[in-house]
């Protein structure tokens, strides 16, 4: 009777000693531990791949977790939120310790109420975008959105420099396609401008025309 309550106590406090799972700034016993879990088929960090952005009338937060208020998101310009970065890159760092040399294949989920500005939804989309999260799927609104953001990447030797077409609003879309995209373009700028309803109208109109049919561009909300 001893020995098995010995052994019982010796199990109890292994398991009382042992760090629960975390998914970012992971050390080394974190990234073995992860990397078992998901031979296991278990995912135990789901946030690190599928995150969930919300932007509305409140403000800013990432998987419930508030990141900024309205008072405190860019109004004007297109800026990188560094709160948000920070998050986001942390989590593509930490997947890439567990998974090395594989694809980070991440996609965000972003629930935008139409009624946010434009500047700041589009600087919370391309902030995303440079940390390591270019695939969106957005709701949360009249006009739900499936795009891949515009990163500009280094210039490869002898490739022809990427064709950019340049929308301001819906009633352009057509014209601008017509003259600027013979035979293709590879990404499309829209100026953000009013409320996020707005610029997700014009956005959806690009990605519905014919020439972008089964082989969407990049888009850039610059």
């Amino acid at each position: 009777m001893k020995l098995w309550t010995a052994t019982a106590l010796a199990t109890t406090l292994l398991f009382a000693c042992k760090k629960p799972l975390k998914c970012t700034d992971l050390d080394r016993d974190d990234t073995l531990r992860l990397g078992q879990e998901y031979n296991a088929g278990r995912d135990p960090c789901p946030g690190l791949t599928a995150p969930k952005l919300t932007l509305n009338a409140a403000g800013l937060s990432l998987d419930g977790v508030r990141l900024a208020g309205k008072p405190e998101l860019p109004a004007g310009a297109v800026r990188r939120v560094d709160a948000l970065f920070t998050q986001l890159k942390a989590r593509r760092e930490s997947w890439k310790q567990m998974h090395a040399g594989a694809n980070f294949a991440a996609k965000l989920d972003a629930d935008i109420a139409d009624g946010v500005d434009a500047v700041a939804a589009a600087s919370v989309l391309q902030t995303a975008a440079y940390a390591g999260f270019p695939t969106v799927h957005v709701h949360g609104g009249a006009t739900p959105l499936d795009i891949v953001l515009y990163v500009p990447g280094p210039p490869k030797p002898g490739a022809p420099p990427a064709t950019k077409l340049h929308v301001d609003d819906v009633a352009g879309v057509a014209s601008a396609i017509a003259a600027q995209c013979t035979p293709r373009c590879d990404a499309v700028f829209i100026q953000p401008r009013g409320t996020f309803g707005d610029t997700a109208r014009v956005v959806s109109a690009v990605l519905s025309a014919s020439p972008f049919a089964g082989n969407a561009p990049w888009i850039a909300l610059w």
